[in-house]
């Protein structure tokens, strides 16, 4: 099953650029963090935030064409995932 807009998810961090960094999470879904879905306050460099191959937890906000998601740190900051990948 692919990641559900609205959904919380566990994903590990891949590529990280100026502009975002992209997450792919346990289910396989890829997508993009953008710099402004980083943290509450403002982000000036990602790499204080996120590393490649670290463990997050991302909400899904939106879905691309093309099946690529775009996904928030920063709203999910405070969300404790148990063992389920997704909770509603």
């Amino acid at each position: 099953t692919m990641a559900q807009v609205g959904t919380f998810a566990r994903g590990e961090v891949g590529r990280v650029m100026a502009y975002g960094a992209l997450v792919r999470l346990e289910d396989g879904s890829l997508g993009l963090v953008h710099i402004s879905e980083i943290d509450k306050g403002f982000v000036t460099d990602i790499t204080q935030y996120v590393a490649p191959h670290s463990r997050v937890s991302v909400k899904v906000i939106a879905q691309k064409e093309g099946g690529r998601f775009e996904f928030s740190l920063k709203q999910a900051q405070g969300i404790r995932l148990e063992d389920e990948d997704i909770v509603q």
